[in-house]
């Protein structure tokens, strides 16, 4: 936390006759929001949410039906207040707020459009630094993850005023509404956090835009310090056999002797004889040969789910063999950490000498605010949230560190990230109190910053080869190649009758027309498709698998640098 400066207001911020929605849970300080916005001359409609029930479970039909009907029309000022003083309190405050964002989208948009300001602004009482001073309990301190949800917002929609202020419990009620009232008029629009602490100061966590700090190659690798754990202790590692967490934790293998127990959902059998000695590059052509050979006709879904179950268990296998050949423990236990009781069994037999936690499992279900489901806030947050609060259940009395690994989105927050940046930022916050106590258009790319393409188009680049990619195609083939430039080009040449029909029924902009330099039309009348090398070898095996009569050279995918101009004359 670092000191911020004084306010800096907006005499005529908002347009004449403002009107605000307010979301709250009843209580004092709701009824003085509300009263002071009414002397400002704001028109309030208020959303009384605390009959919600008292655990978030994924059923919001009946909340998103109230919030589209108060968030309709127009708004110029969204206020939601949390004050949950239990963890399911806090988990289900946090998920209301990332829906009422979503539904206050349109019109606060309309608004900032319209040319005048726009807020969004969330209200907690933790400690008046954003809920990481560590004054409060952990189930409490939840509510802080409301700055995930602030600064998505604030990316999603560049034009809209958003906030997210925490006032110290100590300040009086007077206090507390005139520093609302200040901070919706306030001129600076780069900060997202503001803490106001008992002495009327304002802290953020970074003033104006964030930027990383770029390490050095030579720092990287060099001394590392002691970090509190020996060969005396036990780490709990959930999520730690596989992806990053899994490199974390052979990372600490180096550095200590400590022992690892890794929690996951994957169970760990002995390798099928149809994968043994099958490179993984290989695996799904020998799902579908030892399918074939049982007398089924192998599905893409089958041939995938044994696929991603063989992947996930040699790199469960991986991790736990590095951790050991770097002289630590290591064991393996396959849970599912939401399930408190199958977590206590498992632990059971090795609670007392358990002494550290960290906490890497998740469930990714990004989409950008108004595409968001209950359902899915539930998955995310069961995992993440939940799955720690089991956790910490059965060995909070043992542990003395406990760490959670973080992503990336918190402090920069890119759009489509809000569950994952909340949860890490939920998660932050705990922890302190923890310690404390037709025609192709212009194709652009879509970065990090989750910036939206032109009609959805994912190609970046396109003055270098003229490809293009149709918003039908998956996007999600490949993370890294809708964020950076395409290196490599491949071509889809259909020369079956039967292949030629699917694809022109899916993609029919796509049979005809210059989209490969000067050839019109592809050989043999086939329909042409440009794709990325992921998309295009999983759009082959679906073809294969439904079976459709692909001849090796009817499929030709060929890599090369865009421009080379090599790949023209391939096929």
């Amino acid at each position: 936390m670092v000191p911020f400066p004084g306010r800096d207001l907006l005499g005529d911020a908002y347009a004449a006759e403002p009107v605000a929605v307010v979301v709250d849970r009843s209580g004092g300080d709701a009824d003085a929001v509300v009263s002071g916005l009414q002397a400002r001359g704001w028109t309030v409609r208020r959303v009384d949410l605390s009959g919600s029930p008292a655990a978030f479970d994924g059923e919001t039909t009946e909340l998103e039906s109230v919030l589209a009907q108060h968030l309709q029309g127009r708004v110029d000022l969204c206020v939601s207040l949390l004050d949950g003083d239990t963890w399911d309190a806090g988990v289900r405050q946090v998920a209301e707020t990332i829906l009422v964002a979503k539904h206050a989208h349109a019109a606060l948009t309309e608004t900032a459009e319209a040319g005048s300001r726009a807020g969004f602004v969330t209200v907690t009482r933790l400690d008046g630094g954003v809920g990481l001073r560590g004054g409060r309990p952990a189930a409490e301190a939840l509510a802080g993850g409301v700055g995930g949800v602030v600064k998505t917002l604030a990316r999603e929609a560049t034009g809209v005023f958003c906030r997210a202020l925490d006032v110290d419990p100590d300040v009086d009620r007077d206090d507390f509404v005139a520093a609302l009232l200040g901070e919706i008029a306030d001129a600076a629009t780069d900060t997202a956090e503001v803490g106001v602490d008992v002495a009327g100061a304002r802290w953020t966590v970074v003033p104006g835009e964030f930027r990383f700090a770029v390490a050095q190659r030579e720092e990287i690798g060099g001394d590392v310090p002691d970090i509190g754990v020996d060969a005396g202790d036990t780490l709990v590692v959930t999520g730690g056999a596989r992806g990053v967490t899994a490199l974390c934790v052979r990372a600490l293998a180096q550095h200590t002797e400590a022992a690892f127990v890794l929690l996951g959902r994957t169970a760990l059998a002995d390798e099928p004889s149809w994968a043994r000695g099958v490179t993984d590059s290989e695996l799904k052509a020998a799902a579908i040969e030892d399918i074939t050979a049982g007398g089924e006709r192998p599905t893409p879904r089958e041939v995938e789910r044994r696929y991603r179950d063989q992947i996930a268990q040699r790199e469960i296998r991986a991790t736990i063999e590095a951790v050991r050949r770097a002289g630590a423990e290591a064991d393996y236990i396959a849970v599912d950490v939401t399930d408190s009781d199958a977590v206590s069994t498992a632990l059971a037999p090795l609670r007392d000498r358990i002494t550290g936690v960290v906490h890497g499992a998740g469930v990714l279900a990004d989409a950008y605010l108004t595409d968001k489901t209950g359902d899915e806030i539930h998955r995310v947050f069961q995992t993440k949230l939940t799955g720690l609060r089991t956790v910490l259940d059965v060995l909070d009395a043992t542990i003395r560190c406990a760490t959670w690994c973080c992503s990336r989105p918190s402090p920069v927050c890119s759009a489509m990230r809000a569950r994952r940046t909340t949860r890490r930022r939920t998660r932050r916050c705990a922890g302190s109190r923890r310690a404390g106590s037709g025609s192709a258009p212009t194709a652009t790319s879509r970065r990090s910053t989750g910036a939206r393409g032109t009609a959805g188009w994912t190609t970046s680049t396109p003055a270098v080869c003229g490809c293009w990619i149709p918003r039908s195609v998956p996007r999600r083939s490949s993370s890294s190649s809708a964020r950076s430039a395409p290196t490599t080009c491949a071509r889809w040449w259909v020369r079956t009758s039967r292949c030629r029909q699917e694809t022109r029924a899916r993609w029919p902009q796509l049979g005809r027309g210059n989209l490969l330099g000067r050839r019109r039309e592809p050989p043999r009348g086939g329909a042409t498709h440009v794709m990325r090398g992921a998309a295009f070898t999983s759009r082959v095996n679906q073809l294969r698998l439904a079976g459709a009569r692909l001849p090796a050279r009817a499929c030709s995918y060929v890599p090369a640098p865009l421009d080379s101009g090599a790949w023209r004359n391939q096929g």
